[in-house]
């Protein structure tokens, strides 16, 4: 069963039906995004009968679950609590809150014990009576990349992105004596090879901004 169906946008999360997603309800969350918090993104994506490689320095949109009780929540009715001073400290320590009643990235389902929240490029089918759960990852980067070059989510500084790497330069090193071993040799030339792709995405910003960079991506994407 495909339960695509059963998905509401948040302003539509009154559902009225007994078919419920056979999982345990979880909790509501915003994304939250940092400039200094960073992750190194790649996938390849077919470009006519070819396949690119898409690599990217980009700010993690992490998940902050609003739990009362938790964090300084407080309970208001059910299962949601009052997150002000929760997002308020986030705010606080650099992060950009995203609203979902603005951004549209929520979904809710009927589920055990309650409501299940997820990501709108979140699917769930039941197959031979599990729950698969898929994700449409190149759907969340074009989001991502559409709220940075509107501003309305930070881009990352040069500054983090250099740090990122000389703190990777040390993944590579950890095999480099090991070499002699087929798993530490296939290791050390993996990790190597993604250092000298770092290096190069992070060289591109010595003739163009990051917001280029992105723009010649989601091009791609589009």
């Amino acid at each position: 069963m495909d339960y695509s169906t059963l998905a509401q946008p948040w302003a539509q999360s009154e559902i009225n039906t007994n078919t419920r997603l056979p999982i345990t309800r979880n909790f509501l969350f915003y994304y939250i995004v940092h400039q200094g918090h960073l992750e190194f993104f790649e996938t390849e994506i077919k470009v006519g009968k070819k396949k690119k490689l898409i690599s990217l320095f980009i700010p993690r949109f992490d998940s902050e679950q609003i739990r009362a009780g938790v964090n300084g929540v407080k309970q208001v009715r059910g299962e949601l609590g009052d997150a002000g001073p929760r997002l308020g400290q986030l705010q606080q320590d650099g992060y950009v809150i995203l609203d979902f009643n603005r951004h549209d990235y929520l979904r809710t389902y009927p589920a055990e014990g309650g409501t299940f929240y997820a990501p709108k490029w979140a699917k769930f089918e039941t197959i031979a009576g599990r729950v698969i759960r898929s994700f449409d990852e190149i759907g969340f980067l074009k989001w991502k990349l559409d709220l940075m070059l509107s501003g309305q989510a930070p881009t990352p500084h040069k500054v983090f992105i250099d740090l990122m790497i000389r703190d990777f330069e040390k993944v590579p090193k950890r095999w480099a004596n090991r070499t002699h071993e087929p798993v530490a040799k296939a290791q050390y030339e993996k990790q190597s090879a993604k250092l000298e792709r770092m290096q190069a995405i992070f060289a591109e910003l010595e003739n163009k901004t990051i917001e280029e960079q992105y723009q010649e991506i989601l091009d791609v994407l589009k």
